[in-house]
């Protein structure tokens, strides 16, 4: 099968929209299909065309004022079976085609926009975000609280299939502790708490702090960061990392807080198998990759009542749901796990078996059963 997919931005940029869309793609190649991926290049000041393979996927990045364009001109020219839709810039050019198409609709913001984005352009997202989605005939949504809000925003009876995401369990499994503690420098067994993902506001990277700031002030904790701080391009997050910086220093606890750059899925995964506990107080979430990765490492996550969270949580099994979306609820919920470890011994042997059932190969297979009914 030919299948095109569409998405505004991509591997190896991090995020879980650009982890779905490789995760994907490089499995339907493994299976024998024809797949390209149809993208914007990571700069708004380059206007290169490039073409690549990653891990047998070929990316064609176009310049960001061009991508919409030369999106629905390459799909006349490959000439798909299946256009997979991840974009938002250039969706509203194939809701009129000759194309099979699957919107995939990865969140739904709405309300959730000025806490997630921040500043005074978010009020105009939700609109905007309506016009965007509207004019498909098949959407695909990773969570039943983004299908629930999707239905809210469409008020048609276009078909809406539910799929998880997946994870890479050869990949994220526990591994022996130690890798993270040796790379920070850090001696003696101090848990580790990590935040994982973009450091922004909406993803909570703030919160994070403010719920850690009693431990890390007893030193009983460190915190530590990993992933990327630019966030403004790539997702349009108002970043976090200089707000981190100088709160951690104010409260006099900048010593204890760490901070990573993005690293590769391997080494990142004896990261997460170091840390403590996962922190994703997001402000919003359409199925939370990071708690399910962070599972299978054996390691539990306290997370949000937001969005998807709580559908990817055990809550008191896998990981703990906040009792409400404020860093004072999730610090209660976090000090009590850092201050009892066989209680997070016991999480974690759930959390690697709970993982398993989130397979990309099960995933895939069930996608192109999905294409095949378009």
């Amino acid at each position: 099968m030919r299948i095109l997919h569409i998405t505004d931005n991509s591997y190896p940029t991090i995020g879980g929209v650009e982890r779905v869309v490789h995760e994907v793609a490089k499995r339907q190649v493994a299976m024998g299909h024809c797949v390209s991926v149809v993208t914007r290049t990571n700069s708004l000041l380059s206007f290169e065309q490039k073409s690549e393979r990653i891990d047998s996927v070929k990316y064609l990045r176009f310049p960001t004022p061009l991508f919409p364009f030369a999106s629905a001109d390459y799909a006349e020219v490959f000439d798909p079976e299946v256009v997979h839709v991840n974009s938002y810039l250039a969706s509203k050019l194939f809701t009129r085609t000759r194309h099979r198409v699957l919107r995939h609709v990865h969140d739904v913001l709405g309300v959730s926009a000025k806490a997630y984005f921040g500043g005074r352009l978010a009020a105009a997202v939700p609109p905007f975000e309506r016009v965007l989605l509207g004019g498909f005939k098949d959407y695909l949504v990773p969570s039943l609280s983004t299908m629930r809000k999707l239905r809210q925003s469409l008020h048609n009876s276009s078909k809406i299939w539910l799929l998880p995401n997946g994870v890479d369990t050869s990949v994220f499994h526990p591994y022996p502790r130690g890798v993270l503690r040796n790379m920070l420098g850090l001696s003696g067994p101090t848990p580790i708490i990590m935040f994982l993902g973009r450091l922004a506001l909406g993803k909570g990277a703030l919160d994070a702090l403010y719920a850690s700031l009693r431990l890390l002030l007893s030193g009983e904790a460190v915190l530590v960061y990993v992933g990327p701080s630019n966030t403004s391009f790539t997702s349009g997050q108002k970043p976090a990392l200089r707000e981190i910086i100088r709160e951690a220093r104010s409260a006099g606890v900048l010593g204890r807080v760490y901070r990573l750059p993005p690293q590769p899925d391997d080494l990142l995964a004896k990261l997460i198998s170091d840390a403590a506990v996962v922190l994703c107080p997001s402000k919003s979430e359409g199925f939370g990759l990071v708690p399910v990765e962070a599972a299978a490492c054996g390691t539990p996550s306290i997370v949000y009542p937001v969005g998807s969270l709580p559908e990817v949580v055990i809550n008191n099994v896998t990981g703990i749901i906040s009792e409400d979306a404020t860093p004072q609820s999730m610090a209660f919920k976090l000090e009590a796990l850092i201050r009892d470890p066989d209680r997070r011994e016991r999480m974690s042997h759930e959390c690697v078996g709970y993982a398993s059932k989130f397979d990309w190969r099960r995933v895939v297979d069930e996608l192109m059963s999905i294409y095949d009914q378009l």
